[in-house]
């Protein structure tokens, strides 16, 4: 199903200068501020599993799983979860997760496999540590989902942990179709937000602003008011240069739902991804 989909129009502003931080809760770096107030909603999410890493805890580094299978010639186990919408073989998908700590990566990671595959929990440090990934069947083809460290956007970790797991994200989207995700949290863009933005076009090159678009979590706190109005209507324009820089690619997730509206809205999120990818 393709789910509801959300462009916003262009506002035609200019690149928005990083924004002043105020205190939030479950962000690492605690530097937030909301640019604007939520004032409306809407529902999407779906299902599986699969599994990598980047880096063994203690600090050893590990040759990410998917790439050292796949060098060797072994395809990867899938797991066929969910209910899909074809039987042909088609090309894999990949996603990759990318935001700031606390943003909500890895519980959009488990919204979109359908299953709680990663850990998801408020913290006050950064609970996904390196690269892992879920996989599932959808409408035919197999959707792989990266979850990602916060290696964009204020990142506090050395330079070769960063490298480390950057390497990952570029291994990883090597082969076949990919849409790189920024996720962040309704009411909470911030400078580091735009930074993640920025970084990524730094690390994966020009082409990669083709193939990002946005995930906006907590659509919840809109409380039945329209995703496009909000960002629309969002002040000082930082969130409309964002998602013009993506494209006008953008949707929205409550990580909360269950069942078929959570269905709904994995459907939305990865035929956006889709297209993004193709």
């Amino acid at each position: 199903g393709a789910g509801s989909r959300t462009t916003a129009a262009a506002s035609g502003l200019d690149p928005a200068e990083p924004l002043a931080a105020a205190a939030g809760p479950g962000r690492h770096d605690q530097w937030e501020k909301e640019v604007g107030s939520p004032g409306g909603c809407s529902q999407k999410q779906s299902s599986a599993r699969a599994k990598s890493t980047g880096q063994q805890e203690g600090g050893e580094d590990k040759e990410c799983s998917w790439t050292a299978a796949e060098e060797r010639g072994h395809p990867r186990q899938s797991a066929p979860v969910g209910r899909g919408c074809g039987t042909a073989e088609l090309s894999e998908l990949r996603i990759v997760l990318l935001g700031l700590s606390g943003a909500g990566r890895s519980a959009t990671g488990n919204t979109l496999l359908g299953e709680t595959r990663f850990k998801s929990q408020l913290a006050s440090q950064p609970v996904t540590t390196t690269c892992d990934e879920g996989s599932r069947s959808w409408c035919g083809r197999r959707v792989v989902v990266l979850d990602t460290p916060p290696i964009f956007g204020g990142s506090h970790w050395d330079k070769g942990k960063v490298d480390r797991e950057l390497s990952c994200c570029k291994k990883f989207i090597s082969h076949g179709l990919y849409a790189l995700v920024l996720v962040t949290q309704l009411g909470r863009y911030t400078k580091e937000d735009w930074e993640v933005q920025k970084g990524v076009q730094k690390a994966f090159g020009r082409d990669a602003m083709k193939h990002m678009m946005v995930v906006f979590t907590c659509e919840e706190d809109l409380g039945g008011g329209s995703l496009q109005e909000y960002v629309k209507t969002a002040e000082g324009g930082a969130l409309q240069s964002l998602v013009k820089a993506c494209g006008n690619r953008y949707c929205g997730v409550s990580n909360r739902e269950t069942g078929p509206r959570r269905d709904k809205q994995a459907d939305a999120v990865l035929q956006m991804a889709l297209d993004v990818a193709r």
